[in-house]
């Protein structure tokens, strides 16, 4: 028997569907509303819940977030109308398990449940499979419905990001919605591995194809087939590397280092980076060729500072997943870290978090004073571009002004690019560089703020 929730503010079919979960010999508690789910999500904390994507005030894209921020997370199932409704691909990408339509049929509900159920021990534990991208700001939405749209397709993705931004959870998730979920995901750092080992850690290698090489050995891509292969900081492979990957995806065809035979693989290629590649191509130390191979399709990753907005939640997620739920962040303490510019982003956050618990011992409300500045990131705070900008200006602002605080940097951030693109003759590429940031976060704020396109720079296109 397990505790089931259902989320549904039609109280005909929300009853029987109780009834059916019921009968099954499970226990169900059933809202009809966004804020009373959350509150019996919090107070019951369910093995699964029933979803419907459709609720009025609060959607259940906005509720998805919160409930898989409880610790332990229950298994979502999300519900539609519409077969094919696009906010369902939303859902799946943001975490949810399951997808069904209503009305639910009364005989596809024990495979359902076994399947939501099987990997849950009766103890309450449990750690999901499903890749976790936590937030439910604009930018993480629009994030979430790109990751839908995308994963089902062959197509390679390029994933581009500032360090910390969570481009591995983003290439877990495209894998775990494909149609290779079953098949291995396998990530590699192409930064992590010394020059002359990345070829042969690609590509594998034959017995004796180098001092130490005893045996022969397979490499990422032979591990990754049928499955995905995840190539992190791709920007730092080698050109001989970089020419071997695009023979390797023109003709699904690769030798290892000391063999003369071609092997074969079906891999599905993402790849991430935090550099400008263009300006790579564009110094001669990129290929082209590659490049475009690469950037089939493209997925852009906010910045932390970019969805503050997402801070409580996350805050709220990190204390469960370092195992204690029961503490408070207060509101001191959460206009602090909005005042951050978290230059290591999410990762970054977490750290912060994780001391702040090591300072806070057996308390069980995080303070201000918990989060203490080191000297990097003290200097970041000054200097870091846009935000070190803005920072400068708002710094004696008293912690509890935070509404000023939100109208001050809104107007300075929108005269911020509005000179930037007046002193670089509307050179969008240029003026991201004056502020310090990168072109994609430029251009999110020119949109939020609707500034006039300007000039595209020739690299630009």
């Amino acid at each position: 028997m397990a505790r089931l929730l259902v989320i549904d503010d039609d109280a005909g079919f929300s009853l029987a569907l109780s009834l059916e979960l019921e009968q099954l010999g499970h226990e169900v508690v059933s809202e009809p509303s966004a804020e009373r789910g959350l509150r019996a999500a919090r107070a019951e904390l369910p093995a699964a819940v029933f979803l419907d994507l459709h609720l009025p005030r609060k959607g259940g894209l906005e509720v998805l977030p919160e409930l898989l921020s409880l610790a332990p997370p229950p298994e979502v199932v999300v519900m539609t109308s519409a077969p094919t409704a696009l906010n369902a691909m939303d859902a799946l990408a943001l975490g949810a398990r399951e997808h069904v339509s209503k009305p639910i049929e009364p005989a596809a509900l024990p495979k359902l449940l076994e399947r939501l159920l099987v990997e849950r021990p009766p103890t309450g534990s449990f750690t999901r499979a499903t890749p976790r991208l936590v937030g439910c700001s604009p930018a993480m939405l629009e994030l979430g419905r790109r990751i839908g749209s995308l994963a089902p397709s062959e197509a390679g993705v390029l994933i581009r990001g500032e360090s910390g931004t969570g481009k591995e959870l983003v290439a877990r998730a495209l894998h775990e919605r494909s149609k290779r979920a079953k098949g291995p995901f396998v990530a590699v750092s192409c930064a992590a591995l010394p020059e002359q080992l990345l070829e042969a850690e690609l590509f594998g290698h034959a017995r004796g194809a180098f001092t130490g090489a005893h045996r022969d050995r397979p490499g990422r891509i032979d591990l990754a087939d049928g499955g995905t292969l995840f190539l992190d900081e791709v920007g730092e492979l080698t050109p001989l590397a970089q020419g071997k990957l695009l023979r390797f995806l023109e003709e699904r065809t690769y030798e290892r280092v000391g063999e003369d035979s071609s092997r074969e693989a079906s891999v599905r290629l993402l790849a991430a980076t935090n550099v400008d590649l263009e300006e790579r191509v564009a110094a001669g130390s990129f290929r082209q060729d590659l490049f475009y191979r690469l950037d089939v399709a493209r997925v852009e990753l906010p910045p932390l500072r970019d969805r503050l907005e997402d801070l409580p939640l996350l805050v709220e997620h990190f204390l469960a997943s370092l195992g204690r739920p029961e503490v408070g962040l207060s509101e001191a303490a959460l206009s602090e870290l909005r005042l951050r510019p978290w230059p290591g982003n999410v990762r970054q956050l977490r750290n912060a978090i994780e001391d702040a618990l090591i300072q806070l011992g057996g308390g069980l409300e995080l303070g201000p004073e918990h989060f203490t500045l080191r000297d990097h990131e003290r200097s970041a705070q000054l200097d870091h571009g846009f935000e070190g900008a803005v920072c400068r200006e708002v710094l004696a602002i008293p912690s509890d002004a935070s509404e000023l605080f939100y109208e001050l940097r809104g107007r300075l951030e929108q005269t911020l690019v509005e000179v930037a693109l007046e002193r670089t003759g509307g050179n969008q590429v240029a003026a991201a560089r004056l502020l310090g940031m990168n072109r994609a976060s430029f251009r999110r704020k020119m949109k939020e703020f609707d500034a006039p396109e300007g000039e595209r720079s020739p690299e630009q296109g």
